[in-house]
């Protein structure tokens, strides 16, 4: 089963810190789903990165493949073709079932991302908070 595409949308990415990035979306799936897919590996590489899945207080490799995210209608930038099949070896520092995921970004560089769902009847809102952004383009590299 695929999970829907957001349907409410507010601001694409707010920056609400200078090294802290927020963006909430409404999926059309239950909480259980989403959290499938934040947290199996497989299910998380149709969307972002796969990899292991997420365990608490554990180890997590995020596995980049652009390939998978893409079509051929819609490709991605030619820069990313050299990212494909890069690890970052990440660490879950928060994890509360079909609640909460937060692991390191960008192999500790980059602070932690965390992911927090929040029921809405059948629907679930998600908030990210990308936060401890340290890169030299800033949340550029990580909005999108």
């Amino acid at each position: 089963m695929e999970m829907a595409e957001a349907t409410a949308i507010r601001m694409p990415v707010e920056k609400v810190a200078p090294d802290t990035i927020r963006l909430e979306r409404t999926l059309d799936a239950p909480v259980a789903t989403v959290w499938r897919y934040l947290v199996e590996g497989e299910l998380r590489g149709q969307w972002f990165a796969g990899g292991s899945d997420a365990r608490a207080d554990g180890d997590l490799d995020l596995v980049f493949d652009h390939d998978n995210l893409s079509s051929d209608d819609v490709p991605y930038p030619a820069e990313y073709a050299s990212h494909k099949g890069a690890v970052n070896h990440e660490k879950v520092v928060r994890l509360e079932p079909e609640r909460v995921l937060a692991f390191t970004f960008g192999e500790g560089r980059n602070g932690v991302a965390t992911f927090e769902l929040l029921p809405e009847g059948e629907r679930t809102r998600l908030v990210l908070t990308h936060s401890g952004i340290q890169s030299p383009t800033g949340d550029l590299d990580f909005g999108s």
